[in-house]
């Protein structure tokens, strides 16, 4: 769980959005269960290869005003 925090820290730029978007913010690409359910399952590591890969400067989403926003081209 500290590892998801941790990286999903990097990602919010603060601890507290960061808890709240593991508690509470369903990710989609793993059937809309949230970082804590998965964690719970033993899936740390899918939890910590998704927010690399949202925080990729290639790929299309990014944070701003602590909202995920798609960008669309």
């Amino acid at each position: 769980m500290l590892r998801v925090l941790s990286a999903a820290s990097i990602v919010r730029d603060d601890v507290g959005e960061a808890i709240d978007w593991m508690e509470n913010d369903p990710i989609a690409t793993f059937d809309h269960q949230t970082a804590s359910a998965l964690v719970s399952e033993g899936r740390t590591n899918d939890v910590i290869g998704y927010l690399e890969s949202i925080s990729s400067p290639l790929h299309p989403a990014s944070w701003v005003e602590g909202q995920m926003v798609i960008k669309i081209t």
